[in-house]
């Protein structure tokens, strides 16, 4: 019996090689698109990524700087004034980069921020400072320091 099915076998028609055909291109055109789709939501990973680590930093530089500074005397949207070590530390916002100025030198500490928003309330004892940081993406990143002023 299986003889004769070797036997009897003249290959594919021209209907069957062209079905056969028409599956395989189905089958990998259905694994292009996923394969599209995983690389695109990879994609939108890294810069959702990205943005946190920016918005991240910025939270960093700020309160390490708010952790050792005497004085804050000016805490607004977009600028953040205080004084560590007897020096000016100056943070604003321009345009989607914030940057840190000291002295003479002004260094970018994060890219991509869309709003900086900066409070400080008195208290007995000190000021409360504030800062809240959002990216391009929509991100948003707080964060709350007290600034023991004697």
């Amino acid at each position: 019996m299986l003889k004769d099915l070797f036997r009897d076998s003249r290959g594919l028609t021209l209907v069957e090689t062209v079905v056969a055909a028409g599956l395989i291109f189905l089958v990998l055109i259905a694994a292009l698109e996923l394969s599209w789709r995983v690389w695109d939501l990879a994609a939108k990973g890294r810069e959702s990524f990205n943005e946190t680590t920016e918005l991240r930093t910025a939270v960093m530089w700020v309160s390490r700087d708010l952790r050792r500074a005497e004085d804050v005397s000016e805490a607004v949207p977009d600028r953040l004034v205080l004084t560590v070590n007897g020096t000016a530390v100056i943070y604003t916002l321009d345009g989607d980069e914030l940057t840190r100025g000291e002295g003479g030198s002004r260094r970018v500490v994060a890219r991509g921020i869309t709003k900086a928003d900066f409070g400080a309330g008195s208290r007995e004892g000190g000021v409360l400072v504030t800062a809240e940081f959002t990216g391009k993406k929509g991100g948003e990143v707080r964060t709350c320091v007290w600034v023991y002023t004697g």
